[in-house]
């Protein structure tokens, strides 16, 4: 037992030294600009189902290297939406949303889970309009490292096409 415990305490040890040394190495990577933690917009999406959605996003981690993916968020939305065919009904949605590049334009990927609230009314495709439903877009963002403005496009379900504004801090 006790050279478990003398194994345990040197890989903890080593574990530490090398952290500290690597975030010696990366003063110059703390000070260049990134992404506000937190962003707030409001989102219309006009298609087969149409949605108007306020949504909160957290930002759970920035890359400091040149990689695809730069930023990983977490997102939560309430709204309303409205189906072509008359259904219509409250959702919460949550999910992960992906940025890529580093500057003020980004590609930007999600994926979710949304929960339709009040949708008891007739539906002619009940397959296609549960309850519960995955959530997925593709679509452009507009925000400045350190800015404050976010615009943001694209395609999506429920979303349809969709157009957000909103802020970051």
């Amino acid at each position: 037992m006790n050279i478990l415990k003398c194994k345990i305490l040197f890989l903890l040890l080593n574990v530490l030294f090398i952290s500290a040394a690597y975030s010696q190495n990366n003063e110059a990577d703390t000070n260049s600009p990134s992404l506000k933690k937190n962003v707030i917009y409001g989102t219309l999406g006009v298609g087969g189902i149409s949605v108007i959605n306020g949504n909160y996003e957290r930002k759970l981690f920035e890359s400091t290297k040149k990689q695809f993916i730069s930023s990983a968020w977490w997102k939560l939305g309430y709204g309303v939406w409205a189906e072509f065919f008359g259904d219509t009904g409250s959702n919460i949605t949550t999910g992960l949303t992906a940025l890529t590049g580093s500057k003020k334009g980004h590609l930007e990927l999600n994926l979710g889970f949304t929960s339709y609230i009040g949708a008891e009314a007739f539906r002619p495709f009940p397959t296609a309009y549960g309850k519960n439903s995955v959530v997925g877009s593709i679509g452009f963002r507009f925000q400045k490292p350190n800015g404050i403005f976010v615009f943001r496009t694209g395609i999506g379900y429920p979303d349809s096409f969709y157009l957000s504004l909103g802020f970051a801090f």
